[in-house]
C-alpha cells in the first residue's frame, strides 16, 4: 500500500467515529433506523474512496470470503448491466439524472448488500464507508421501502457530511478516488484471484 493511501487508511476511523457521533447527536430520536432495518442496505453503493476499498478487501481476504464475495458481486454486477441495456441513457438525461435513475431501478430489485447476513446486519459495519454511514432516515421505516421510493412521505435523508474530504485529502497528497462498491471490489478481489 502506498503510504500516502496507508495514512488515509491510519486515519480513517477516527473519521468515521466522528461522523457517526455527529448522526447520533444531531438526530438522536428522530431518525428511524434501528439495527436490523437495513433497507439502506439494497442500495447501489457509489462514492467509496479507494482507501475504504483497500481496508474492506483486506478484511475480506482475512475472513477467506473472496470466492464467496466473487459470486454475490459477479451477479450484482450482471443485475446493474442489465439495468443499463433495459433503459439507455436518454440524450435530454443529464448524467446524475440518469445514474439517479439506475439507482432507483437497482433498488427496486431488491438485492441486499453482499454484507448484509440473514438477520440484516452489516458484516462489515466498523468499516462501512462513508457513504453508507451518510444514509438515514426520518421517516417511518415503512417509507424507506422500495414501494415507496418516489412517495412525497419518503424523507430518507443521505447527508453529504464529506464533501471537502477529496480536497483535504489533496492537499496532503492523499489519493481522493472514488468509486462504485460491486464493481471496484470485483475488480479488487479478481485481480488477488489472477495473483494467486
Amino acid at each position: 500500500m502506498q503510504t500516502a493511501q496507508k495514512l488515509s487508511c491510519d486515519r480513517l476511523p477516527i473519521l468515521q467515529e466522528q461522523l457517526d457521533a455527529f448522526y447520533q447527536e444531531a438526530w438522536p430520536e428522530q431518525a428511524s433506523c434501528q439495527p436490523g432495518c437495513a433497507s439502506c442496505c439494497y442500495h447501489w453503493v457509489q462514492d467509496v474512496y479507494s482507501f475504504e476499498m483497500d481496508r474492506i478487501v483486506a478484511w475480506i481476504v482475512a475472513q477467506g470470503l473472496q470466492e464467496q464475495m466473487l459470486s454475490k458481486l459477479l451477479a450484482r454486477k450482471q443485475k446493474y448491466r442489465q439495468l443499463e441495456k433495459q433503459a439507455p441513457k436518454q440524450s435530454q438525461e443529464s448524467w446524475s439524472d440518469y445514474e439517479d435513475r439506475l439507482a432507483k431501478d437497482y433498488f427496486r430489485l431488491g438485492l441486499a448488500c453482499i454484507f448484509l447476513d440473514s438477520d440484516k446486519r452489516c458484516q462489515i459495519h466498523a468499516l462501512r464507508p462513508l457513504t453508507c454511514r451518510s444514509f438515514l432516515s426520518l421517516a417511518p421505516a415503512e417509507y424507506c421501502l422500495a414501494e415507496h421510493l418516489d412517495s412525497s412521505q419518503q424523507q430518507n435523508l443521505h447527508l453529504e457530511a464529506h464533501p471537502q474530504l477529496p480536497d483535504a485529502l489533496a492537499e496532503q497528497q492523499r489519493p481522493s478516488d472514488c468509486g462504485d462498491l460491486v464493481l471496484d471490489l470485483l475488480q479488487a478481489l479478481q485481480a488477488i484471484d489472477g495473483d494467486s
